[in-house]
């Protein structure tokens, strides 16, 4: 008996050690797979198919909901009926990452102020947005005093994108503009700006679909959390005009 009790351990010592390096190594698998999505999101075409962006964005869906499987320690169908309603927001959230790649309006109104003044400050060095107002096509105001809510949000991703831009053209993979003020005003900057915004936003339904959720059914929480999103103007500022400050807000207040 006491042979047999050992050998179980060992076999469960085993098998948990194994489960843990597992669950270990596939999270840089897991955090890879979001960069090289999110790069791809990026550098997509303008109006992309729809289609393109959600399809990619699937196996980074299965995959980490895989790895939730495996370090909850049930099988993978078990963990997709028990949790639906989460993968169910997941593709909800999907579907506006979609839209937004292939039919945002990209930097409009307020949102020129904010992004122009951050690549004004990583390129420039000063606030003179003068000349990034014309070339985004806005009319000039007033002033611009603004909140720096949007910037410091959008700043991370922003730079991320400035470094890989500059490696790029350092080492000769694309020609550098002719006009050095359009550097940090093209699309995969413009996208980094967007999807920041979407993110902040994602967040605070996710965080509202778990307090839902402790309230009341999964079913539930699901519906509210994608009629909020879907069937009121948040929509419209996470995926159409994300450039504002509204999606960011929400994010943050939930």
């Amino acid at each position: 008996g006491a042979a047999a009790a050992r050998s179980n351990g060992g076999t469960d010592g085993t098998r948990g050690a194994g489960t843990e390096r597992l669950n270990v190594s596939s999270c840089p698998v897991l955090a890879a797979s979001v960069a090289l999505w999110l790069g791809l999101l990026i550098t997509l075409p303008a109006r992309s198919s729809p289609w393109l962006a959600a399809a990619s964005g699937l196996p980074v869906l299965a995959l980490a909901s895989w790895r939730e499987a495996r370090r909850r320690g049930v099988p993978w169908r078990t963990l997709v009926t028990q949790t639906a309603d989460w993968h169910g927001l997941g593709l909800v959230l999907l579907y506006g990452v979609a839209t937004l790649v292939s039919d945002a309006h990209g930097i409009t109104t307020d949102g020129t102020t904010y992004f122009a003044q951050l690549r004004s400050l990583v390129f420039d060095h000063d606030l003179d947005i003068t000349r990034e107002y014309q070339i985004l096509g806005q009319p000039l105001r007033p002033n611009y005093v603004v909140p720096i809510g949007p910037t410091v949000i959008w700043a991370p991703l922003y730079l991320i994108v400035a470094l890989v831009d500059t490696i790029g053209r350092g080492a000769g993979l694309w020609p550098a503009p002719a006009d050095p003020t359009t550097i940090g005003l093209t699309l995969p900057f413009v996208r980094a700006a967007l999807l920041s915004s979407f993110t902040i936003g994602a967040v605070g339904l996710v965080a509202l679909h778990g307090h839902l959720r402790r309230l009341f059914t999964p079913g539930i929480a699901l519906a509210t959390v994608t009629l909020l999103f879907g069937a009121t103007p948040l929509f419209w500022y996470m995926v159409y005009e994300p450039s504002m400050t509204h999606a960011a807000s929400f994010g943050l207040t939930a």
